[in-house]
């Protein structure tokens, strides 16, 4: 299994606290809809997610109106859950590698 990438994000170790990438849908105070959409390809996450929570390294939640994809990629070594998707539609994960 194949875990660096060319392309690496990577959170601090401050408080127990790497980083996330989170996807959600929201609506501005002008009422405007923001549609959230991620598209990730050959990326390595590092060292992500916040320990004891449902923080994970990549996050979809509450997103239901774009589409996203995830793809051999590598997500490793955080302290707390690799991939979260809550309340989310339409997004695709292929090919990657969870450890």
């Amino acid at each position: 299994m194949l875990m660096t990438r060319n392309i690496k994000v990577q959170g601090n170790n401050t408080d127990a606290w790497g980083c996330q990438i989170l996807t959600s849908d929201f609506t501005e105070a002008n009422s405007e809809v923001r549609v959230g959409r991620t598209f990730i390809d050959q990326v390595e996450i590092y060292n992500c997610s916040q320990y004891d929570t449902w923080k994970a390294a990549l996050r979809f939640d509450s997103n239901k109106l774009g589409f996203s994809r995830v793809s051999n990629s590598a997500i490793y070594s955080g302290l707390g859950i690799g991939l979260e998707i809550a309340f989310s539609e339409n997004v695709e994960i292929i090919n990657n590698n969870f450890y």
